[in-house]
């Protein structure tokens, strides 16, 4: 008796769910290049790291690479700024409430980014609190890469979201 129910509870099972996974938002082009191209750079889902749940995600403006074209000494930089992919950052943040607030930010579009470090410079509560993320950016300059660091200061003051570049000191 206990054979019999297992292989009907199995049964059952396989036929009330699909054997293979369905494509989703085919007719959506863009949602598909956004999760076929997003890389997250840097992410905080734990209150104790980061006083709130943070991403920053880095999406290409195009599929091309040009890791080749870098190379090449002989191409002006106007062909390789116009040809070359850049990547957008967006800096996303949500709050740890059971309906959380929710803030995208568009930071800027370059060549190549990448996180060097984290602070938390003040942290009152989840709805005050401000820090700094330390990035190397990447810019072709007269035919050359050049990398540069920035530096983001994030602030939360009454759950309202404030992102800027630093002023580099001169």
């Amino acid at each position: 008796m206990r054979l019999f129910a297992y292989f009907s509870a199995m049964f059952w099972l396989a036929v009330a769910s699909p054997a293979f996974a369905e494509p989703v938002l085919e007719s959506n082009q863009e949602l598909r290049f956004i999760l076929g191209n997003l890389s997250v750079l840097f992410e905080k889902q734990d209150s104790h790291d980061f006083p709130a749940n943070v991403r920053l995600i880095q999406l290409p403006d195009r599929t091309d690479d040009c890791s080749w074209l870098l190379k090449l000494s002989d191409l002006p930089s106007s062909f390789k700024e116009n040809n070359c992919p850049r990547k957008k950052l967006y800096l996303t943040f949500s709050n740890w409430d059971l309906d959380p607030d929710q803030s995208v930010f568009l930071i800027g579009t370059e060549y190549s980014w990448k996180v060097l470090d984290t602070v938390i410079v003040s942290r009152h509560s989840q709805s005050n609190w401000s820090a700094v993320i330390s990035l190397e950016i990447e810019r072709i300059r007269n035919d050359t890469a050049v990398t540069i660091t920035r530096t983001l200061e994030i602030t939360n003051t009454n759950d309202i979201h404030s992102v800027r570049f630093r002023t580099p000191k001169q």
